[in-house]
């Protein structure tokens, strides 16, 4: 038996001369190694354990896979030898490190033997538990069937879920990616401040429609008509002038005249100019002053009208002509 090898020597499996267990551990695996040579696997087995949390040594291993594979735990007897014939110092028994390799290539024709790859410094956890810091150097062994792999270090996480067979051997990489998560706000964290007013349900209503357009367009249009009458006025004295001058002659060439005739003519001209003239500055100003009136009158009904009743105001221009009158009428709805 391994146990019986001498496994139990500190010096026997290298362990440095010198280097020397605490009373405690000392005294834990000497209690575990002689239950463990009386058969008894299961105080060899507490022992053990306890001195392997105060002290991880070879030969501490060793002992404490024997105990492990007789009580059935065989993935932890895998682990345990795996540590044993990877850090075995060269002035050990090569017996008691052939019966370990033997032992341990039995036990993994049940497990899975997995390496773990993923970035250093990462902390790694396999189904939940804990396994160390990465690199993990050793094999890990777990029974056959699906398990979870997950790392994270820092901001950065991975994670894989695979299934394997007994006898199965291979990498297990875990990719990391950065993830960005919103900080919970803490049981200390100041309450959001209150809001204070009248609460308002939907948008806020439209702002009533200005009064000053209408009037500043109204206002351009009555100075326009005013101009354009003014205008159309001259125009009729130049016509009286004209009809006059026209009485008192009896027939004017109408090429080139001169004297009175010439002085008609140009009466006749300037009458028609200032008809032009007046008509049109009278059309332009009475759209404007339509235009303001309308403005006008659709603000001030859109001050006591609700904000979804507000009426909406609609125009049209309507010409209007006959042989001595030409214009535009605007017709409105508010």
């Amino acid at each position: 038996m391994l146990a019986a090898i001498g496994l139990s020597a500190a010096l026997a499996l290298g362990v440095a001369p010198g280097i020397a267990f605490s009373d405690d551990v000392d005294t834990l695996f000497e209690q575990g190694t002689t239950a463990l040579k009386k058969g008894d696997a299961k105080t060899a087995y507490e022992k053990l354990s306890a001195a392997w949390q105060s002290r991880q040594s070879v030969d501490i291993a060793a002992n404490l896979a024997i105990a492990e594979k007789r009580l059935g735990k065989n993935r932890e007897a895998a682990e345990h030898l795996a540590y044993a014939i990877a850090y075995f110092p060269p002035s050990g028994e090569p017996s008691a490190r052939k019966e370990m390799e033997t032992m341990l290539a039995e036990l993994k024709k049940g497990l899975c033997e997995l390496r773990i790859k993923t970035e250093e410094g990462a902390t790694v956890h396999i189904d939940d538990k804990p396994v160390g810091l990465a690199p993990i150097n050793l094999p890990v062994y777990l029974e056959p069937g699906k398990h979870n792999f997950a790392a994270e270090k820092g901001s950065s996480k991975g994670s894989v879920t695979l299934h394997f067979q007994a006898g199965d051997s291979n990498n297990v990489v875990i990719t990391m990616t950065i993830t960005q998560s919103s900080a919970a706000p803490s049981a200390t964290a100041s309450a959001p401040p209150t809001a204070t007013g009248t609460a308002t349900n939907g948008p806020p209503p439209d702002e009533p429609p200005p009064k000053w357009p209408g009037f500043v367009i109204g206002g351009l249009g009555f100075v326009g008509v005013a101009i354009g009458g003014g205008l159309m006025g001259a125009s009729a004295a130049a016509s009286t002038e004209a009809e006059d001058m026209a009485a008192g002659l009896s027939r004017c060439p109408t090429e080139s005249p001169t004297g009175a005739c010439g002085e008609l003519a140009d009466k006749v001209d300037s009458e028609n100019t200032l008809h032009n003239a007046g008509l049109g500055t009278v059309v332009a100003g009475s759209v404007l002053l339509a235009t303001g009136v309308a403005l006008i009158i659709w603000s001030y009904s859109a001050d006591d009208a609700p904000a979804d009743e507000q009426p909406a105001a609609t125009g049209r221009f309507i010409p209007l002509a006959d042989p001595t009158f030409m214009g535009l009428s605007y017709e409105a709805t508010f």
